[in-house]
């Protein structure tokens, strides 16, 4: 059945989709389909989507801080006087940077995150940011 500007609201009928609805037809076989991109044999065209490659990237596995010359100190303690070192584990908000982030692993993460705790409760370390 035919879509005419009739069965349509006045609102629509009046205004300047009129001219749209001229332009596209529905059937109960076909949907809509604009003259521009049907091909020879009258169905609906739609090109191909090119798709980029992906850049191929080496990642560099990132080294924990916490270790010393690539070996894991025994016992794992991260100094919580050590400011230098916290200060870079903490983002400029304040907060502790993740994992991912910094390259820690999960036994050093642990470490350090005792660490910037107490160093912010023997005030230390800032609890907030700028």
């Amino acid at each position: 059945m035919p879509l005419s500007v009739s069965s349509v609201p006045t609102s629509v009928a009046n205004g300047p989709c009129e001219r749209a609805l001229n332009r596209y037809t529905i059937s109960s076989t076909d949907k809509f389909q604009t003259p521009d991109r049907l091909n020879s044999s009258g169905n609906v065209f739609m090109a191909p989507r090119i798709k980029k490659k992906a850049k191929v990237r080496a990642r560099t596995k990132k080294k924990d801080p916490i270790y010393v010359d690539g070996v894991r100190p025994r016992p794992m303690y991260v100094d919580y006087k050590n400011v230098e070192l916290l200060s870079k584990l903490v983002n400029r908000h304040g907060r502790i940077v993740s994992r991912r982030k910094t390259g820690c692993s999960a036994h050093s993460q642990h470490a350090v995150t005792k660490a910037i705790k107490r160093a912010r409760f023997m005030g230390l370390l800032p609890y907030v940011g700028e």
